[in-house]
């Protein structure tokens, strides 16, 4: 019996050991530092409009933009007062030169040729694109000045921009001031 008894004492100690170690290891586990934290991708910065977008304006002489064609008619007319031109053979359709001149050469895998045009009631002393912003991801804004004279005559009037690639499915307002 004795031997079972120093058995016992013996498994007793050794318990309590297994025991100790388990305390202390906890212990200094639970002291290390927590490991880096993985990191996280960063959210784009939220973009701010209205932007204001760069452009050139673009001069057709000694060509000039036709309003729109009718091939049956020979009659130019048209409804729409902004037209977004994102290649040569659409531009074509618009664009008219004489007396062997060509139309000028524009980039369109770099950029979009905008052409806004209207009726005013009077005469006009001047008239140019102010700006051209974006006001949202899909939408922009053409704004143009126009400088009116007193008289009674309606006046055509027509500016072109050059602008960086447009997609086809962007809104253009154009607003006439």
């Amino acid at each position: 019996m004795k031997k079972f008894t120093f058995f016992t004492q013996k498994l007793q100690g050794l318990s309590f050991i297994a025991i100790f170690l388990l305390v202390i290891s906890g212990i200094v586990f639970s002291c290390k530092p927590d490991p880096e934290p993985e990191p996280t991708p960063k959210d784009e910065p939220e973009i701010e409009y209205p932007i204001d977008v760069p452009f050139e304006v673009y001069k057709i002489d000694p060509c000039k933009w036709f309003v729109c064609p009718d091939p049956g008619s020979g009659i130019y007319q048209c409804d729409r007062k902004l037209l977004i031109i994102n290649s040569y053979e659409e531009m074509e359709e618009y664009y008219q030169c004489t007396g062997g001149n060509t139309v000028p050469d524009i980039d369109f895998s770099r950029y979009t040729l905008l052409l806004a045009r209207d009726i005013h009631p009077t005469g006009l002393r001047d008239y140019y694109p102010e700006s051209f912003t974006c006001l949202a991801s899909d939408s922009y804004s053409l704004n143009v000045r126009l400088r009116p004279t007193e008289t009674g005559v309606f006046s055509y009037w027509c500016v072109s921009i050059i602008t960086d690639k447009l997609s086809r499915d962007v809104n253009v307002e154009l607003v006439v001031q």
